[in-house]
């Protein structure tokens, strides 16, 4: 196929997609709630998948009974949970915030495996960590850190930070994932595991809010959510991938943040600031000294 040719473009077109999500999803947060979004998002992307994938399924059957504990956890901190979660920020906060602390995710990705793997932080990559913090704290305080001793974090702001660090465990886990699968396979798996977890909260969220009414742009946001995001973003993220190498295409993840701030200005009519530029810059700029210690982890949230 033609578009083959240029993985760098399906790597940029990836991160569009997901900068799309999160925009979208603070777009319709008032019609559609956000366990009803996760919901059908992952409902609508396994109902593509599985005419693809039942047949490898049924052949592994064997190696996801032995390793459904891994596949559960996967399932919750990856695709469900992580989602959930930052629907649930979506809901408080700005689409800008979102996008800009989804780039922390490196960062969380390094913390977590020294915690949780015993992996080594050299003094250049504590610097890199803090420098994030600062300008994460820049953004969440709208660039009034003297506030900081009295501030009270945003609830949004919250949500999607808890969602970036599922995303971190989830990545730092995935050294535990069935090799025999492919990707979309794997990802039809955690998705039958994971989505009857997520059907009492969406019963829950009925019996508060009520149904969602199932308007003409409700249903195509939630075909966005399911095909775009979910499945085009990630086929053409893996084949990128495969092509460049993990290393190249991670910094096509940063693309996510500048596709959000502009897709958020000219649908939301939310207007970047000062604190926007600066939390961003000192973001990147701890980025930046953590690629040049190490290889990276290039996994970015979907």
């Amino acid at each position: 196929m033609y578009y083959l040719k240029y993985p760098s473009l399906l790597l940029a077109l990836s991160a569009f997609f997901w900068a799309g999500n999160i925009v979208l999803a603070r777009a319709v947060h008032d019609e559609i709630p956000p366990f009803t979004m996760v919901f059908f998002r992952w409902l609508i992307a396994l109902a593509f998948l599985l005419p693809f994938v039942f047949s490898e399924i049924k052949a592994n059957t064997t190696e996801i009974k032995e390793k459904w504990k891994g596949l559960l956890w996967l399932g919750f901190t990856g695709t469900v949970g992580f989602n959930a979660m930052m629907y649930i920020g979506l809901n408080y906060t700005t689409a800008n915030n979102a996008v800009l602390i989804n780039s922390l995710v490196p960062v969380f990705i390094l913390v977590f495996s020294f915690i949780f793997m015993s992996e080594k932080i050299g003094f250049v990559k504590v610097i890199g960590c803090g420098i994030s913090f600062i300008g994460m704290s820049v953004i969440i305080t709208s660039g009034q850190l003297n506030t900081l001793r009295g501030f009270t974090l945003n609830p949004g702001d919250f949500w999607i930070s808890a969602a970036m660090m599922s995303w971190a465990i989830y990545t730092i886990s995935l050294k535990n994932r069935p090799t025999s699968l492919s990707p979309l396979a794997f990802l039809a798996s955690l998705l039958v595991l994971g989505l009857p977890i997520l059907l009492p909260f969406w019963l829950w969220e009925i019996s508060e809010k009520g149904l969602m009414e199932f308007t003409t742009p409700n249903a195509l946001s939630l075909i966005y959510f399911g095909v775009f995001p979910s499945l085009i973003a990630y086929i053409f993220w893996n084949y990128g991938v495969s092509q460049l190498g993990a290393s190249r295409a991670g910094i096509f993840t940063h693309l996510v943040p500048v596709f959000g701030i502009l897709l958020s200005a000219i649908f939301l009519k939310e207007k970047v600031h000062a604190h926007h530029i600066l939390g961003a810059s000192l973001i990147f700029i701890s980025i930046w000294i953590l690629n040049l210690t190490s290889k990276g982890v290039d996994s970015e949230p979907h």
